[in-house]
């Protein structure tokens, strides 16, 4: 079942992104996101795929982003070592 205009504004838009519909053409970005990573399409549903994914793509790089930039401690100690 195709969601409304209305609705797929709203479903992408929860999930964090900025989404614009003009003359029947949707455009999906990260919000402050470049050119490089807007999206556009004519189709409802592709609309509403390509935001998820692009949100699923967007967590797993803030938690990579979190993981690289964090000090990583082992204590010795604990493992005998």
């Amino acid at each position: 079942m195709s969601l409304t205009i209305q609705q797929t504004k709203q479903a992408i838009r929860a999930l964090g992104l900025s989404v614009v519909r003009t003359d029947g053409e949707w455009r999906i970005n990260l919000h402050n996101g470049s050119e490089a990573t807007a999206y556009c399409t004519s189709d409802n549903d592709d609309a509403l795929t390509t935001a998820r994914a692009l949100h699923q793509d967007n967590k797993r790089l803030k938690i990579i982003a979190a993981i690289s930039s964090s000090p990583i401690i082992v204590d010795c100690g604990k493992h005998g070592l």
